[in-house]
């Protein structure tokens, strides 16, 4: 699994340590916003939750793209 910070991308083996460093210096905002490729299993999104919960996140908000209804003109 690959998370972005930015435009880059993590491994799994550098997340956790990179999470921590980010989130260790943030005394109120330990937010983090998360949007999943459609494809992607919904266990991968657990274990990246249970990763940034561990390295201090403390709310978590989801990121959902909707799809624009076409605009009709009257």
């Amino acid at each position: 699994m690959k998370a972005r910070t930015g435009p880059r991308f993590i491994s799994d083996a550098d997340l956790p340590a990179q999470l921590t460093n980010l989130y260790a210096n943030r005394t109120v905002d330990k937010i983090l916003y998360l949007r999943a490729d459609e494809g992607i299993e919904y266990s991968r999104v657990e274990q990246a939750l249970e990763i940034a919960r561990k390295a201090g996140v403390r709310v978590v908000g989801a990121i959902a793209e909707q799809e624009r209804a076409p605009r009709t003109e009257h």
